[in-house]
């Protein structure tokens, strides 16, 4: 019960730095520049409604894609630092239930403005708190769809990565799903498989790993 007040404590806190100037945000036009000033002063509520204004308006906007990106890792930064990392074990259903939608959110979030890898990242979590998630075993699916239409397939998700840097993140990403497979964690299993074939879709050994591991799923 203790993390679930402190978590939301922080969130009235953060809620509250838009308030400092004395004005509402729908006060202002959305702008980027703004967005950044907020951001930059530490108002992550503030720039992070004025980031996702400019996104309503235009979702190919690459730079509200990016503060949007810079401002959803710095929730997460400064949610860890808030939580002391918690023992899973001790906490409350309800605490773990907030933690699980937290990090849906913030999955989903990523997904539409296209930071696909990071998306699986931060779905990956939902598995350390809820090994059997179907909410998150149907969002890591609906990600490398997204990023497939998009033409991620295509290599260009890894086309600022060095070779050496690619092959390093699937080598780590089989590890954890072979583990994951043997030890009879499906969706967490997937969630590995998922992110080699995002970085590497035409890896044949993944491809039927992703098989096996869907045919244990429906059982």
């Amino acid at each position: 019960m203790r993390y679930l007040a402190i978590m939301l404590l922080t969130m009235t806190l953060t809620a509250c730095q838009t308030m400092r100037s004395g004005t509402i945000i729908q006060d202002n036009p959305a702008s980027i520049e703004k967005a950044n000033q907020h951001f930059q002063a530490g108002e992550l509520y503030r720039a992070k409604k004025m980031a996702r204004s400019l996104l309503d308006k235009d979702p190919t906007n690459e730079d509200a894609q990016s503060l949007m990106a810079k401002i959803i890792t710095a929730e997460i930064a400064q949610q860890k630092v808030v939580s002391n990392h918690p023992a899973i074990d001790d906490m409350e259903d309800s605490e773990r239930a907030l933690v699980v939608k937290t990090w849906l959110e913030r999955s989903r979030s990523l997904m539409e403005i296209q930071q696909y890898e990071e998306a699986l990242a931060a779905a990956e979590e939902i598995f350390i708190y809820d090994p059997d998630s179907h909410e998150a075993s149907r969002l890591v699916d609906e990600i490398r769809r997204k990023a497939i239409n998009e033409g991620k397939r295509d290599g260009k998700i890894v086309y600022q990565m060095k070779h050496e840097e690619v092959v390093k993140r699937i080598d780590r990403y089989r590890q954890e799903a072979e583990s994951s497979f043997e030890a009879g964690y499906w969706h967490s299993a997937k969630l590995a498989v998922e992110k080699i074939l995002l970085l590497m879709p035409g890896d044949s050994e993944a491809q039927k790993l992703h098989k096996e591991i869907q045919a244990q799923i429906q059982g």
